[in-house]
């Protein structure tokens, strides 16, 4: 189950638009409903908000917020080396 601190952590690059791309991860792997069919927007907004628990839905949950934030460090860095700033710094720190 997600959890209230976790969520608030994973809402830092999980914006509205996140369940789309959880959806595709589930598709990737054939990760349906017990009824055979896709979840729906709305079971992967319950897992995220922590009403209902799924690890498959969670372990999507966490792919697609990696990748984001994997994305985001990559580019911090990239402009940070065109500026010359140092990429030691923390972009979680809130100094």
């Amino acid at each position: 189950m997600i959890t209230a601190a976790q969520r608030i952590k994973l809402k830092k690059y999980l914006k509205g638009d996140y369940i789309q791309d959880v959806l595709k991860k589930l598709a990737e792997k054939n990760i349906v409903s017990k009824s055979g069919k896709p979840y729906s927007d709305k079971m992967i907004s319950h897992v995220f908000n922590g009403r209902y628990t799924n690890s498959l839905i969670e372990e999507a949950i966490v792919k697609v917020y990696t990748e984001r934030k994997d994305k985001s460090d990559q580019q911090r860095r990239d402009l940070n080396n065109l500026l010359g700033i140092d990429n030691d710094i923390d972009p979680d720190d809130d100094a």
